[in-house]
């Protein structure tokens, strides 16, 4: 097979424009006329020619601007006497290239969401395995959205995904935010054309006509209740439901009457009798399909113009150059429908890794009711995004050693495709919290800094003032670093931290013992009143505040005559309203540096009025 010419996608704009400006001063009824005329003159490219078609075929149901804008009845030209028949079935095998030979050429790969929800961790961890190959070989990472379903597919979604992304740190060579007409935009950029496909309409439009005028697909014109009818029989003699190819024999007067009469029809792809792909998958294996026997002819353009996903994707990976397509499992049977595509328009076929599942701990499917399953919840939820990246690349990969925790550059040095398993991987959220702890501990103080003053901030527990180097956010930050998992677990601390329930803790049973005769909660609560009455207590607003803590500490053991549990517990129930919690000094230190940054705390002195009120009415 001849392979298909590369094209210029601003040429393609730019001549597109130019005929659609000349039909618009011509009278509509002449359109076919000036059509054919203009589509033979010279003044045409002979690739550009296929997209001379007229504006005044815009579809009804298909707004401008979305995909499958122009409907193909009428204007497709089809030498049924050279092509008649024609199918790939001269193929007894079409086969995939191995990895070896897709590393032969530039390494191009892509992560081709759909924008109809929020970006799923599975998702996440394709997008990371197409990345990781691409930096490691040098290569190329493009970021196509796949919004052909437009009644789902949303903007604010796409936005989302391109968040998540760039939270994660993985970074496009080429993505949809990048404008292709624009004359400050790469050769390279201009030559792929947008990268959504919503945006590819007349692209796809071009090659059904292609495989139409070469015979490779054909207009079918049977209705829903008529493939309905067909299914039901297949069914009922126990065959698996695929279309039966009533329309491919129609002769070409056949066709032509009933494409004049308005007749609805699809575009379906002639499926070749007698042919096996084989997939050559750098995860699964091998894996064969008899065609004729897995299903019927597919559908390459519905009836509305639209194109299907599968035909959208084999011409998008074609034209983006793509070498190895990385994706989910469950895309392994939209495969070999590609792989006919693309055969069929002579392009070179990609390599293909299709990477397992990730299954809850219950090994079913993960989805919502296993928890969170999109990053932007992990996100949310106080993950950090080295510690989502170390883990979903876990899920399905390793290398071979004992190896846990690695840098980004570590993991792009170490990845490999070979190395993927195709077992299922068990998300197991114990062990991601684990590790993004680990990660929580090990970051600078710059940036655990700015993540408290952000997420304190976010849950209205400081004023949007107060700065990351406030001399608070540092005390939080020495206070609770070893209890904190998640980024997020620092708006409950420090809620902890603000509060003072000591109603609550008295009510619940917790404190009997200390508040019982010979507990010493009274003794020691006259105590903090009285030095606090006498100025003499450490109220946290110095910096040696730690030395004065101690200092008092003891001359209150030394007067009580009380010292360990005996001491310490009834002192952190009396200013704390707690039974456990950070050193107490550290807590008073901290209520001192949080006065006029936030409306959550409740104050020294507030507690000491508390405290007083609770003793005169209880003792």
């Amino acid at each position: 097979m001849t392979p298909a010419k590369s094209f210029c996608f601003q040429c393609l704009v730019s001549y597109r424009e130019k005929a659609e400006a000349y039909f618009l001063t011509t009278f509509k009824r002449k359109f076919h006329s000036v059509c054919g005329n203009l589509y033979k003159t010279s003044f045409w490219p002979t690739s550009i020619r296929f997209l001379v078609i007229s504006p005044f075929q815009r579809s009804k149901n298909v707004p401008p601007g979305s995909v499958g804008v122009v409907r193909l009845a009428g204007t497709l030209q089809h030498d049924t006497s050279q092509t008649e028949g024609r199918d790939l079935s001269s193929y007894k095998s079409i086969e995939t290239p191995s990895i070896q030979e897709a590393l032969q050429r530039p390494v191009r790969v892509r992560f081709a969401p759909s924008p109809t929800g929020q970006l799923h961790v599975g998702g996440a961890r394709t997008a990371l395995f197409n990345w990781l190959h691409a930096r490691k070989h040098n290569g190329v990472f493009m970021l196509r959205i796949e919004d052909t379903d437009q009644s789902r597919s949303t903007r604010e979604h796409e936005e989302s995904l391109l968040q998540d992304l760039r939270w994660l740190g993985l970074d496009w060579d080429y993505g949809p935010e990048q404008a292709t007409t624009d004359s400050s935009c790469s050769e390279e950029l201009k030559r792929i054309g947008p990268l959504r496909q919503s945006e590819r309409g007349f692209i796809y439009q071009n090659y059904v006509k292609k495989l139409y005028s070469q015979g490779f697909v054909y207009p079918c014109f049977c209705t829903e209740e008529e493939l309905e009818r067909q299914r039901v029989e297949m069914e009922a003699l126990g065959q698996a439901p695929k279309y039966a190819g009533t329309c491919r024999h129609l002769s070409s007067a056949e066709v032509e009457k009933l494409m004049a009469s308005g007749t609805p029809h699809v575009f379906r792809f002639k499926v070749p009798k007698h042919t096996k792909v084989v997939l050559h998958d750098i995860v699964r294996g091998d894996v064969s399909w008899d065609v004729e026997a897995t299903f019927g002819d597919f559908i390459v353009m519905r009836s509305n113009g639209v194109p299907v996903y599968n035909f959208c994707v084999a011409i998008d990976d074609a034209l983006m150059g793509i070498s190895t397509v990385i994706r989910a499992e469950e895309h392994l049977t939209n495969t070999v429908r590609q792989i006919l595509v693309l055969h069929a328009l002579g392009f070179p076929l990609p390599s293909y890794a299709h990477c397992s599942l990730i299954l809850g701990e219950d090994r079913t499917k993960l989805s919502k009711r296993h928890g969170a399953t999109s990053v932007n919840q992990f996100r949310a939820e106080g993950y950090l995004p080295e510690a989502l990246i170390n883990y979903l690349a876990l899920l399905g990969w390793h290398d071979g050693t004992e190896q846990e925790f690695y840098s980004r550059e570590e993991l792009t040095k170490a990845f490999s495709l070979s190395r993927l398993s195709k077992a299922p991987a068990i998300f197991d959220i114990g062990k991601l919290r684990w590790m993004n702890a680990r990660y929580m501990r090990s970051l600078s103080n710059e940036r655990l800094r700015t993540i408290i003053s952000e997420r304190l901030k976010s849950a209205n527990l400081l004023y949007p003032h107060v700065d990351s180097n406030d001399l608070l956010i540092d005390m939080i930050a020495e206070v609770t670093r070893d209890s904190v998992e998640l980024a997020s677990d620092y708006e409950y601390q420090v809620s902890k931290l603000f509060s003072y329930p000591l109603e609550e803790t008295v009510q619940s049973g917790e404190a009997v013992e200390l508040v019982e005769k010979g507990g010493g909660f009274y003794e020691l609560s006259q105590v903090i009143i009285r030095s606090f009455q006498e100025g003499t207590f450490p109220s946290g607003e110095h910096d040696d505040h730690r030395t004065l803590w101690k200092e008092w500490i003891k001359r209150v053991s030394k007067e009580t005559k009380r010292k360990g549990k005996h001491l310490f517990h009834p002192v952190r129930l009396a200013l704390t309203g707690k039974m456990s919690g950070p050193d107490v000094g550290d807590v008073i230190r901290i209520l001192a540096l949080a006065k006029g940054k936030s409306d959550k705390l409740v104050s020294l002195e507030e507690r000491i009025r508390i405290l007083e009120q609770f003793i005169s009415v209880r003792h």
